[in-house]
């Protein structure tokens, strides 16, 4: 009984917040979703442009043949969590990358 108390008396200021902080910045939200779609594109357009470079080929069977070696190594249970797999649904949903910047920048030779 002395907890439903509380939780009335914080309730006020609780309301509070959801109005002042919550709302606002889920307004903020529909004002970013264009921007990432506008970088998504981007990316994608970089992605076809580095696709074209002479010897990107090599690269990518290289980024896809790493990328097979990490799928095929088993992955480490997770405490508390039911699934021994470790993907869940958003996982399966994404489409595996083929190669990163990261990748690509560090075997970039030094001029």
């Amino acid at each position: 009984m002395d907890a439903l108390v509380g939780l009335i008396d914080h309730l006020s200021h609780l309301l509070e917040r959801v109005e002042t902080e919550v709302i606002p910045m889920l307004a903020n939200l529909q004002t970013i979703a264009p921007d990432i779609h506008d970088m998504l594109d981007l990316i994608q357009e970089l992605v076809d442009m580095l696709g074209k470079l002479p010897g990107m080929g090599r690269i990518k069977r290289r980024a896809d043949e790493q990328q097979a070696e990490l799928e095929k190594r088993p992955r480490p249970s997770t405490l508390g969590c039911s699934r021994s797999s470790g993907a869940g649904p958003l996982r399966q949903r994404v489409t595996p990358r083929t190669h990163s910047t990261h990748q690509l920048a560090r075997r970039r030779p030094s001029a």
